[in-house]
């Protein structure tokens, strides 16, 4: 019987069909469409998609549409050309294989698959097909998805069959594998078909109980190499299991996506001159594929005049004028001749006619930038200067030298300036001639003047004489000199703009700090609406705000160069009522209840949440003690009252017995001994409030036998009596204020007095505190009185002022805001504390220090305390950190690749790494001069001095300039320092 031949189809599944081409239809249409012969069903596919012409050998296709991608032994297919067809060849359409199989033997070929049955065809449960393969830079790929082979002892699954990625994408397979048999196993896990560097399994090796399972994970990321080639990639996993010697096998498709990307190399010759004799001259071109499919690319060629005529010889195919296509496989190259053939030759000339072209090459089938490449060529004329004119010719050479337009040096002092700057224009010309500065007039042929341009400037200097307006032509090259000097723009800097505090109570009111620089509009954006700020009051200003409701504040800075913006929030809390506390009394002692007239009895109570409270009428602090000497039996009443008129009461009484008669003994009478004052000090004797009061703490100490001691602070606290002999106050005056402490033994009296002066102070009545009287004196041991924190400081370590600024105080808490990485010196003095400590820090001397280097923000705490009293003293400062804004990079400068398409920029840094986070490139098109980022701080980094810039093909006309970006530790936010004082510029496009 005759055998056919045959069309081979494999669906992305991995079923195979078969199509036998009748030798009386001679055409195969493919595609969506019922009406196709064969019927390919998928997203991308067309409902006619290619036709294959089998009238005639060698077979062809042609591909109808340009949708979605058609590859022809591994090589992209173009719409509507004619590709010829051999025996085996694979053609791939999204996912499908269609292989032609020609018949060489009278082998009975597999069952045909009918017209219009739509693929994929079930494949035969008889052993598994073989799968053909093709060799892909010396590699074995399958040429179809791989069957799947089925065990029963070794069980998995994966999670997909098919991908279709883009290279440097990342596929992730997860594996489930099971123990199927009845042996504990172990289980290896291999991937065939593609490259091994593509490929990373783990684990690879897998020991599994009977019936257990695990998990695995395959990594498959395609490199963007040309190897890395488009269309459907055809692979197997396996797992094969060292106990039971079998293996199960999965088959699966990795789809790659094309991308497109060749380069073209330089003309060679770049210049060439041609005689009157030689008709063309000749150059060479050559093209490289740096994609991952066949691409067509189309080359053309023009020059500026339109004065030459352009041949490409195609080896095997002749010439074409003007363009033609090459078809380049990935990895490939071709090399072209190319004619060029000026149209109008001088055959009397002075001068040779030169013309500049430029050939340029693009992608037929991707939208892409076209490379270029510039030619010279330089055609002679026939006949020169004859020997006729040769006199003639010296005294006219001699004229002309004479009074020949010379600009021997034009040049600015610097090339590069930021906005507004100086630069200084030098020049030295022929005397015979008068120079024009961009038009205007100059007096002398050597001079130098000073400008102060705003943007990038093109300087003309040019040399005018009768000769000049003869001879423009001839002259103008030396009669015309440019300077251009690049101006680098500064965009507005918003270096502070941050409130006091982002949390308010309904009523209260914050302070925003603002510092802008280089900006020419400031708008201050609130919920009262825009506010136009003018100078100053946009540097270093601060502004009051006082909310009553949630609100944003944004902050919008402008110049010609561009605008800058920041916002912050902030939250007006609902003020939250303090409930009223109820009074009550703790305890209330008598001591002892039966007593002898003449003999004392120790009162001691407290009472909590009162205003005051009263022991039999008289006033008296809530917590405290008091001896009496009752004669008769006497009963003590109580009472504390709170804020609310609350009150509570407690009743004690005393039993008095008649004392035994004695014979009176003469008493002597005499002037007690005064007590003394071993000290009285304060924390502080100056006071700057900043935004409310500030607390300081009075100490002394009283030696002696005391009936009183009693503090008058003066004005606004009156008299606090009942003081111990050892003690603190903490209080917080709101002027300047005097306290005097009076101790007194019945006469006998010592006083003294501390001043405390206070700047910029609101008064604010501030109720005295309630002291606690001096007990009498008890049968057991006295608790030591609590120790004291006189004062607790934090200054700068290197005494740099701007390191650290007191933003305020309050409750005892010093607050300042430090810069960051600065070191901060600690002090504080202490007295009566057997234990002092620094939180986090360890502990230290009653008079000591500390130096801390501060990189975050951070609350320190001072502890003291005193052996036999649990009370621990503290004192509290916070520090809020600013950001340490960095330095501009220096020394900006570039250079460019020999082939003209990339620009590589780079810098210099002379601030601390540390406080930054990276760089970013701005650049911009010369002359328009408008600056986009083109490079992020997260692609460069904080070590980062230089940036290759593949975008910027071709690479003139451009200008770049860098900032170093860093973090705001106060806002969040990532902000830029000030640009670079130095930009850079690429060579002017021809």
């Amino acid at each position: 019987m005759t055998v056919k031949d045959q069309l081979e189809i494999i669906s992305p599944t991995g079923e195979i069909g078969f199509y036998d081409l009748a030798e009386d239809k001679g055409i195969c249409n493919i595609g969506r469409h019922p009406d196709n012969d064969i019927i390919l069903t998928g997203h991308g596919i067309a409902l006619f998609h290619a036709v294959i012409d089998y009238r005639k050998k060698p077979y062809t296709l042609i591909v109808l549409t340009r949708d979605g991608q058609t590859m022809l032994a591994g090589r992209s297919v173009s719409p509507n050309l004619a590709r010829n067809l051999q025996s085996g060849d694979a053609i791939e359409v999204l996912g499908y294989t269609v292989i032609l199989l020609e018949s060489e033997s009278s082998t009975p070929p597999p069952p045909s698959m009918p017209a219009n049955m739509p693929v994929p065809i079930t494949r035969p449960e008889s052993a598994s097909p073989t799968i053909p393969t093709q060799t892909i830079n010396g590699q074995q790929r399958f040429a179809g998805r791989p069957p799947d082979v089925e065990d029963e002892r070794v069980i998995f699954t994966i999670s997909e069959i098919e991908w279709t990625v883009n290279v440097r994408d990342t596929v992730t397979i997860m594996l489930e594998i099971i123990n199927g048999g009845d042996l504990i196993a172990g289980f290896n896990i291999r991937l065939d078909g593609l490259p091994p560097e593509w490929v990373t399994i783990y684990p690879t090796d897998i020991e599994l109980n009977v019936g257990d399972r695990s998990s695995a994970t395959v990594t498959i990321e395609p490199p963007r190499e040309p190897n890395s080639r488009a269309g459907a990639h055809h692979f197997r996993i396996a797992v094969y299991s060292r106990t039971y010697k079998r293996e199960t096998v999965r088959g699966a498709t990795l789809n790659i996506n094309p991308y497109y990307r060749f380069s073209m190399g330089q003309i060679a010759p770049r210049r060439q001159t041609i005689s009157w004799f030689k008709e063309f001259g000749m150059a060479e071109i050559s093209l490289t594929n740096l994609g991952n499919s066949s691409t067509a690319i189309r080359v053309d060629a023009s020059d500026e005049e339109r004065g030459c005529n352009f041949e490409f010889d195609i080896p095997g195919e002749g010439r074409f004028a003007r363009q033609t296509e090459f078809f380049v496989d990935p990895e490939g190259t071709v090399t072209s001749q190319i004619y060029i053939t000026p149209f109008n030759r001088k055959f009397i000339g002075f001068v040779n006619k030169r013309y500049n072209y430029t050939i340029n090459a693009n992608v037929v089938d991707a939208q892409q930038t076209p490379s270029s490449s510039f030619g010279e060529l330089t055609d002679k004329p026939f006949i020169g200067k004859l020997p006729i004119f040769l006199m003639a010719l010296s005294l006219i050479i001699f004229i002309v030298w004479l009074f020949w337009p010379s600009i021997d040096m034009f040049d600015a002092d610097r090339k590069t300036i930021s906005s507004g700057g100086d630069v200084t224009l030098a020049w030295q010309a022929s005397p015979l001639v008068n120079l024009r500065l961009n038009d205007d007039p100059l007096e002398e042929t050597h001079g130098s003047k000073t400008f102060q341009p705003d943007e990038t400037t093109m300087y003309e200097l040019r040399a005018v004489n009768w000769l000049t307006r003869l001879m423009p032509s001839l002259t103008k090259d030396d009669a015309v000199r440019n300077a251009q000097v690049f101006v680098t723009p500064i965009l507005p800097s918003i270096n502070t703009f941050r409130p006091e505090q982002t949390e308010l109570v309904m009523g209260q009111s914050a302070r925003i700090f603002i510092d802008v620089a280089d900006a020419d509009q400031v708008t201050f954006i609130g919920p009262d609406g825009n506010q136009p700020l003018e100078e100053p009051s946009f540097k270093q200003a601060i502004r009051s705000v006082a909310p009553i409701q949630d609100a944003d504040y944004k902050i919008i800075a402008i110049n010609k160069y561009g605008e800058q913006e920041q916002n912050f929030h902030i939250t007006v809390l609902e003020p939250t009522p303090t409930p009223v506390p109820t009074p009550g009394i703790l305890y209330f002692s008598v001591n002892p209840r039966v007593i002898t007239a003449g003999q004392e009895v120790r009162l001691q109570w407290e009472v909590i949440n009162v205003d005051n409270a009263t022991l039999n009428g008289d006033d008296y602090p809530a917590q405290g003690n008091i001896q009496f000497s009752p004669q008769q039996d006497t009963t003590y009443f109580l009472a504390g009252f709170g804020k609310n008129g609350s009150q509570v009461s407690e009743v004690a009484r005393v039993g008095v017995t008649p004392p035994p008669t004695q014979t009176p003994t003469a008493t002597p009478t005499g002037t007690p001994a005064p007590p003394v004052i071993d000290f009285f000090d304060s924390s502080t004797t100056e006071l700057i409030l900043e935004g409310g009061s500030d607390d300081i703490t009075l100490s002394w100490s009283v030696k002696g036998k005391t009936t009183s001691i009693v503090l008058v602070g003066s004005p606004g606290y009156g008299t606090i009596p009942g003081l111990k002999a050892q003690g603190n106050l903490t209080v917080s005056p709101g002027e300047t204020t005097s306290f005097l402490l009076t101790a007194s033994n019945g006469e006998s009296q010592a006083s003294a007095s501390i001043q405390i002066k206070v700047s910029e102070a609101t008064a604010t009545a501030t109720v005295p505190p309630t002291i606690t009287p001096e007990p009498s004196a008890t049968p057991f041991p006295p608790t030591p009185s609590a120790p004291n924190i006189f004062y607790f400081r934090a200054e700068s370590a290197e005494g740099d002022a701007d390191d650290i600024v007191q933003i305020g105080s309050s409750a005892g808490v010093r607050r300042y805001e430090v810069l960051a990485g600065s070191a901060v010196h600690f002090t504080w003095e202490v007295k009566d504390a057997d234990k002092v400590e620094l939180t986090d820090y360890g502990q230290f001397g009653q008079s000591d220090n500390v130096e801390v280097l501060i990189k975050e923000n951070k609350t320190f705490t001072l502890n003291a305390q005193r052996e036999g009293n649990s009370e621990i003293v503290s004192a509290e400062i916070n520090i809020t950190v600013k950001p340490r804004i960095p330095p501009p990079p220096e020394n900006v400068h570039g250079t460019t690749n020999s082939n003209g398409t990339q620009n590589t920029i780079d810098w210099d840094f002379s601030g601390d790494e540390e406080y930054i986070v990276g760089f970013r490139v701005y650049r911009a098109d010369v002359p328009e001069n408008s600056f986009s980022r083109a490079a992020r701080e997260d692609e460069l980094g904080k070590s980062a001095r230089s940036w290759l810039d593949t975008e910027s093909n071709p690479a003139c006309n451009k200008a770049y300039f860098v900032v170093a970006v860093y973090l705001d530790v106060q806002t969040g936010n990532l902000e830029e320092s000030k640009p670079s004082a130095e930009s850079w510029f690429s060579l002017t496009c021809p």
